[in-house]
């Protein structure tokens, strides 16, 4: 299949939504505090339409006019440029004809012009009439639409509009224009093949704190197909989290469970999360023997892929102790198995609904093993203490029971002396 690339530009006045109309294409997230361009910023996305694939390398250029001079930079050599105004603002949408005026005196003779109307969600704030706006584009052969980067209202058309199937080879068009609340387009759906497997939960993954101790949160993934699948889970932050399993194989019909765990770190609540986890998938050949070979030679077209958002929430008061303690018993018992020796794809087929609760098991059975060998230990090294207690007592009583015992037999030795000394008197005396 064949690669194209196409190098776009976006041009337009500050704080009209070009960052956030490239980070809602490319990521498809949307920050409403994301902070102003300084320069340009460069990303890219491969997509699949009408069968090719599609590159765009996209130059996403500051709006102030301190670095107006540095745009030439990146709209020379552009294929195409997306001129963005805020319907709410007058004033940008003039700057946007000045814009227009610089591409045609100063850009690539056949630049495809698109004209982008942002935040069209604010329509009861609209300072420029729709209408004016179509017209205007219509009189220089641009491409118009009214986009939302909040809603992700027209954000992958506006792209797929200015590709070079959609646009004749003068670089003119016949005045297409997209309304505010025109669908998504149906040929964006064909940019990848679509996720064989079912996740759950399938948008979001959510970690409840608090988060001064690992936390953790499970995602199933069920292959409801009569083929084995590759997996791969990624993330946007992986020193933030540990993944268990994050990869092998899921054989037809079965699912697994993947843990994920959320590493302490110091919670803010006004700081929204902006970490993401991508389950990519691929469909596993007959024969396969090396499933880091067949990642490598897997075709764009091959791939699947879904993508999940972290949320953090903090549990109610009466919550948080049976939270910390679940989440600590299911960290350790994974933390276990990771360090045997077993392979990825056994690993991968365990980890199923049944195995985590006897992991669970094992590990509270474990616990209470601990508990009453430690009170085992304390009951020895007391009887040990009164044993020999006992022996120093016996020791110490045992020398003067000697001593008693001779003092016995010398009394009783002069006794019988004098016995005798006076029996033989005795005796002496009836003989004389």
């Amino acid at each position: 299949m064949a690669l194209r690339e196409l190098k776009v530009c976006l041009l337009g006045d500050t704080g009209v939504g070009k960052s956030s109309i490239v980070w809602r294409f490319v990521e498809d997230s949307f920050d409403p505090n994301i902070n102003p361009t300084i320069g340009a910023s460069f990303m890219t996305k491969t997509v699949q339409y009408q069968n090719e694939l599609h590159k765009f390398l996209i130059w996403d250029t500051a709006g102030q006019e301190r670095f107006r001079a540095l745009a030439p930079m990146y709209y020379r050599g552009s294929a195409a440029a997306i001129i963005v105004y805020d319907i709410t603002k007058e004033d940008s949408f003039q700057t946007l004809k000045n814009w227009v005026k610089e591409l045609r005196q100063h850009g690539p003779p056949n630049i495809v012009v698109a004209i982008a109307g942002n935040k069209c969600d604010l329509s009861d704030a609209r300072e420029v009439p729709e209408k004016d706006a179509k017209d205007y584009a219509d009189s220089i052969h641009a491409i118009f639409v009214e986009t939302s980067a909040k809603n992700a209202i027209n954000i992958n058309e506006v792209f797929i509009e200015i590709t070079p199937d959609n646009v004749p080879d003068t670089g003119l068009t016949d005045g297409k224009w997209l309304q505010c609340d025109k669908p998504r387009s149906s040929c964006w759906d064909m940019a990848r093949p679509e996720q064989v497997l079912l996740l759950e939960p399938p948008h979001e993954l959510k970690f409840r704190g608090p988060f001064s101790d690992v936390v953790t949160t499970n995602l199933k993934l069920a292959n409801p197909t009569d083929r084995n699948v590759c997996f791969k889970v990624k993330t946007t932050a992986p020193r933030r989290y540990c993944v268990r399993p994050n990869s092998g194989i899921i054989d037809a019909g079965t699912s697994i469970n993947v843990s994920v765990m959320l590493q302490p770190f110091d919670y803010d609540p006004n700081e929204k999360s902006k970490h993401k986890f991508m389950v990519q998938s691929l469909l596993a050949p007959p024969d396969m023997t090396d499933m880091e070979g067949v990642w490598k030679e897997a075709k764009p077209d091959e791939l699947m892929d879904s993508k999940l958002r972290c949320v953090f929430e903090l549990p109610s008061e009466n919550e948080k102790s049976h939270d910390m303690e679940s989440n600590k018993m299911i960290s350790s018992s994974l933390l276990k198995s990771e360090s045997s020796a077993l392979p990825v794809k056994s690993l991968s087929s365990t980890l199923d609904d049944g195995e985590v609760k006897k992991i669970m098991e094992e590990c509270k059975r474990l616990q209470m093993e601990a508990q009453r060998l430690r009170e085992e230990n304390k009951q020895i090294r007391e009887d040990d203490g009164l044993r020999m207690r006992k022996s120093n007592m016996m020791s110490s009583q045992h020398p003067s029971m000697g001593m008693k015992k001779e003092e016995g037999l010398s009394a009783r030795t002069v006794a019988l002396v004098i016995l005798f000394f006076v029996v033989g008197v005795i005796v002496g005396k009836l003989v004389l």
